[in-house]
């Protein structure tokens, strides 16, 4: 992958956030929305990304939920309640 930060990026965008959609779209490029729907640009939605913005919110909250269910898989020995240094451990 050439961008890694890019599925990080683009879990911070914070829906109702047009700027931020707009940023990401010129420093990445679109969002695949035309692609994946093979729809010409006259069929386009109002948005500034040329995309629709709830259908890239959506997307930028199911990336942000992956990120930290695996940062969570990543960690779960870390956050275990039997974990040697955790508050929870049973005494």
């Amino acid at each position: 992958m050439v961008h890694k930060e890019l599925p990080g990026e683009m879990a911070k965008l914070a829906t109702g956030d047009e700027a931020a959609v707009l940023k990401f779209a010129r420093s990445y490029g679109p969002f695949g929305y035309y692609a994946l729907y093979q729809l010409s640009p006259e069929e386009a939605s109002n948005s500034p990304s040329g995309e629709p913005l709830e259908w890239i919110w959506a997307h930028a909250r199911s990336i942000d939920l992956c990120l930290k269910l695996t940062q969570y898989l990543q960690n779960k020995d870390e956050a275990h309640p039997d974990a040697a240094d955790s508050p929870y451990r049973n005494r």
